[in-house]
């Protein structure tokens, strides 16, 4: 059976933080880079990911995530990402800040159509309101890769391979993926970058899909334990959902 290693939040225990892991072991490096990733208070990102074939696609994630550096390590507390993306669908994107691990949202998105002079809606998760429920449902998968305990998920355990080792930078290798990503069905290359504290601050990975097709995605990370606070819209900027309307495309 494949085996992925799945991305995973880390629940402080007794038994501390991992040793330092030896070069030779991929497992165990990425252990230590993902420890010492989630024990950081916060951090930003900006991930890109692109293919040509079939059509031309590219998407982009950046902004500020705060997370748990006690209990389950890693856990989001507050968010600011802006999505982008543009295929032969066209271009899309939103804009989401979040606080308090999700419980109070506010969105721009372009298919939401707000009042004269607002910017953002407020998600009221006591509402029945169906749309807004399809958004939240688009918004958590669309940002899940956005977490850095993401960056290895596309890496399959049993043929996980180190193929180089120097001055901060590795690469490895693993075969196919699990069927949830297709994109990777031929296999996985990632270089990784990580700093003098085992954080990373950028990884490239490439993978083909069964048909021989390349998929690129890059992932910068800066200003870890040090990204400013995620900052509330303004609430002359801010509409009520029930002001809000969708929109088909």
């Amino acid at each position: 059976m494949i085996r992925r290693l799945l991305p995973a939040l880390v629940l402080l225990t007794a038994c501390g933080t991992p040793s330092t892991a030896s070069t030779t072991d991929p497992k165990a490096l990425l252990e230590t880079w993902r420890d010492a990733m989630l024990r950081q208070a916060s951090v930003r990102v900006d991930v890109e990911s692109r293919e040509e074939e079939p059509a031309p696609a590219r998407t982009t994630w950046t902004g500020v995530l705060h997370t748990a550096t006690t209990g389950f390590l890693g856990t989001t507390l507050d968010s600011d990402i802006t999505v982008r993306s543009e295929s032969r669908f066209g271009p899309h994107g939103y804009h989401v800040v979040k606080f308090d691990r999700g419980t109070e949202t506010y969105v721009e998105h372009d298919r939401v159509r707000l009042p004269a002079g607002k910017k953002y809606v407020k998600f009221d998760f006591g509402q029945q309101v169906m749309w807004m429920w399809t958004l939240e449902s688009e918004i958590s998968i669309g940002t899940r890769d956005v977490h850095p305990s993401s960056l290895f998920g596309d890496l399959d355990g049993d043929t996980l391979r180190l193929v180089e080792a120097s001055d901060g930078r590795y690469v490895l290798t693993s075969g196919q993926a699990v069927e949830s990503n297709p994109s990777t069905a031929s296999g996985v290359t990632l270089t990784v970058w990580v700093d003098d504290e085992n954080r990373v601050t950028r990884a490239e990975q490439v993978s083909h899909d069964s048909f021989g097709r390349p998929h690129w995605k890059t992932t910068a990370l800066s200003e870890w334990g040090t990204a400013p606070p995620v900052a509330r819209p303004s609430p002359d900027q801010v509409a009520a959902l029930t002001e809000a309307t969708w929109s088909e495309r």
